[in-house]
């Protein structure tokens, strides 16, 4: 017979006892042989709640039983668990027509996933059930929980009322900030009003607000809504010309308002829409409603780049300890963005070497030309004229005579390399032991020159890169 490695099981009527009795009468001619699973016990041991669960409908009726394993001390609370799940799996979680999650919120997906989520929880912050009776056998635990479903209507009314009189409350506060045009902590007031109400998304509960009954839930989706849609954020210049790769701290001007008034402290998040660089990511506007923000650098060499601006109403909601759970409702409304177009130019860089063969000049230069075309390549313009560089590049090389073995020539390549950004050093390189060998001096050099070539690609020109792209 196949090994039974667990019994948790719920299993009620007149065809157990068959199932049962027929086992075990089965085992009775088996003595001999060895056993090779746990021995059911018999209904006779086990309570008639176990055999048969009892109906009853004022109550959540939840039984569990599990095998009791040697050293096992948490038996108990394993079939607890399973008790409380199958207790809870009886309790209805419903979308009520009037809620914010059907008059508001029309994504099937998202409803569900919301009623999931209160299901689960419900299964595990259930209180209020009582421990009718416990079965504690040789090889079995078994238990049986009651929940009144009286006492916990009753419960659940009195929490929701208790969290539609807080969020009402914060509802009150939200519209006088609003009156009072401080805008960011009247949104913090509506989405206080919210989290207080993350239990009953699903429900639509009514409250009486200044005579005029009102779904407590939808008012505050749609004012915080309102509030939010009706935000500017304006770029002083639509526009702006700007050199990628270089140090810019360049201040750009942002105006906030709401419903034509300045929005005084109000927090901004500032991110890349296309393109990449640094950033002041987020600020807050001053008492004009005014923002300084500063882009630092652009590190794409992309042609037309887009910075855009959002209300930032993480930074304002977060102090709010139930913010995580309601964020993902607040994150889809759609909140006004204010842009600045970039047109992207590259920084000239102007380069000079000196590059001999055992102290002589090469015809023409053979690093430097591998740098030009790399950063030519990045994007980067070449200029004759060092003074409107916006990078410096200057190399030194030559090659030396070294010794003689077996008739092959060793020559070694030593270059210095600098690079300035506006006349301030920004990066140096120096290698003194680049190695060539061949069968005359000056072919070993140039053997070295190759040898060069690779260390200019491996380890200079990425260095350069990050430079200016990082």
């Amino acid at each position: 017979m196949p090994k039974k490695k667990s019994i948790v099981v719920y299993i009620t009527g007149s065809f157990l006892f068959l199932m049962l009795t027929g086992c075990h009468a089965q085992r009775s001619k088996k003595n001999n042989q060895p056993k090779e699973s746990v021995e059911i016990t018999t209904v006779a041991n086990l309570p008639s709640w176990a055999v048969k669960q009892p109906i009853d409908p004022d109550y959540y009726i939840g039984i569990a039983g599990v095998e009791k394993k040697p050293g096992d001390r948490e038996y108990k609370n394993q079939a607890r668990k399973q008790a409380l799940y199958m207790l809870g799996s009886q309790i209805e979680v419903k979308i009520n027509s009037n809620s914010y999650l059907i008059t508001i919120n029309r994504d099937y997906k998202f409803q569900q996933d919301y009623l999931t989520a209160s299901k689960a929880s419900v299964n595990t912050n259930i209180e209020g059930y009582t421990i009718v009776d416990e079965y504690d056998g040789e090889k079995e635990y078994w238990v049986f929980l009651r929940l009144s479903k009286y006492e916990y209507k009753k419960r659940q009314q009195e929490k929701l009322l208790r969290a539609s009189s807080t969020s009402l409350n914060f509802f009150e506060q939200a519209d006088k900030f609003k009156a009072g045009n401080q805008y960011a902590s009247a949104i913090l007031f509506y989405c206080k009003a919210l989290a207080s109400m993350k239990n009953y998304l699903n429900e639509a509960v009514e409250a009486d607000y200044k005579g005029k009954q009102i779904f407590l839930v939808n008012e505050s989706f749609n004012n915080l809504q309102s509030l939010i849609n009706s935000i500017r954020i304006n770029f002083a210049e639509s526009a702006a010309t700007v050199k990628f790769g270089m140090p810019l701290n360049k201040v750009l001007i942002v105006n906030t308002t709401l419903s034509g008034q300045k929005a005084a402290n109000f927090p901004v998040v500032f991110k890349f829409s296309s393109g990449k660089g640094e950033l002041l990511e987020k600020a807050s506007s001053n008492e004009q409603g005014k923002i300084n923000f500063i882009l630092k650098k652009l590190s794409s060499n992309q042609a037309y780049q887009q910075i855009d601006a959002t209300p930032d109403i993480d930074a304002i909601c977060a102090t709010d300890t139930n913010w995580t759970d309601i964020k993902p409702f607040i994150d889809r409304i759609v909140k006004p963005t204010g842009s600045i177009l970039l047109t992207v130019i590259p920084p000239k860089f102007y380069s000079r070497s000196i590059e001999k063969n055992i102290n002589t000049d090469l015809e023409e230069p053979i690093l430097m030309k591998l740098i030009d075309k790399k950063l030519f390549d990045a994007g980067l313009q070449l200029t004759l004229d060092k003074k409107e560089a916006d990078y410096i590049i200057e190399l030194d090389a030559n090659t030396t005579k070294g010794s003689v073995a077996y008739e092959m020539v060793n020559a070694q390549l030593k270059l210095n390399l600098t690079v300035k950004r506006r006349n301030e050093v920004i990066y140096t390189q120096s290698k003194t032991d680049i190695k060539g060998i061949k069968l005359t001096a000056e072919e070993a050099g140039m053997n070295a020159y190759k040898n060069a070539t690779e260390y200019i690609s491996n380890i200079i020109i990425p260095d350069l890169y990050k430079l200016i792209f990082n």
